[in-house]
């Protein structure tokens, strides 16, 4: 979902869009979006904003669609040490050349760097499947944000459910749209598409109609939601 937001903005609104990893467990973001990574969040921590984003563009890969790459890590073991002191410097030597910045997580929002990255955020996407432990164990997940104190970022916040099927089992979008009704900004469908169940690069256009016409329904929304603040 992060990948095909970031595709989507860099292509239709023609912004300079960064996609920042903070997955701990080394993302596959260089993969979805077939770049080979530069530098890593761990080196721009160090190195800091150089001023210029000619300059800055030297540490950065660059997709065909225009989106700029900043991965966890050049390796494993290096995402693996991604915390919350890694990504607020490198968002400081990043964030304010870049007007759109889409941050995208590993699951669970409790440790200190999701916390971190929850401070600085504008709007959030709770990625989920229709099914019935998916949708609660969002539930949960909205319900610790809105006692922790955002609240304010819950209401701002998109459930997308992935891998959609109108009439496969679980939770029908109805259904799960009158679930978070009360919480949050929006409930939203990807459609099920054999593009996205490959698992490697995302091409916009190689994505079915139906699916294309949600990840710009997704864009937008998510976009609203974050300039509403």
């Amino acid at each position: 979902m992060a990948v095909a937001m970031a595709m989507t903005y860099a292509r239709v609104r023609g912004n300079d869009v960064l996609l920042f990893d903070a997955d701990t467990r080394h993302g596959s973001l260089p993969l979805r979006t077939g770049v080979l990574p530069v530098a890593s969040a761990h080196d721009l921590a160090v190195t800091g904003d150089p001023g210029r984003i000619d300059i800055l563009a030297g540490s950065l890969a660059r997709s065909r669609d225009g989106v700029w790459v900043l991965p966890s890590g050049r390796t494993a073991a290096q995402s693996a040490e991604m915390d919350e002191r890694v990504y607020t410097g490198a968002m400081n030597a990043v964030y304010r050349h870049f007007p759109i910045m889409i941050t995208d997580c590993g699951a669970g929002v409790a440790t200190p760097l999701m916390q971190r990255v929850l401070s600085g955020s504008h709007c959030l996407v709770l990625a989920t499947t229709a099914s019935a432990d998916g949708v609660m164990t969002t539930e949960s997940a909205v319900d610790w944000l809105h006692r922790t104190g955002y609240g304010e970022l819950t209401r701002r916040s998109i459930v997308v459910l992935t891998n959609y099927s109108p009439k496969g089992p679980g939770l029908t979008l109805k259904e799960a749209q009158r679930r978070f009704a009360s919480s949050c900004a929006a409930v939203l469908a990807i459609p099920n598409d054999r593009h996205l169940e490959v698992g490697s690069y995302l091409d916009l256009d190689a994505l079915a109609p139906a699916t294309r016409s949600s990840c710009i329904e997704l864009a937008a929304a998510a976009l609203g939601a974050a300039l509403s603040t």
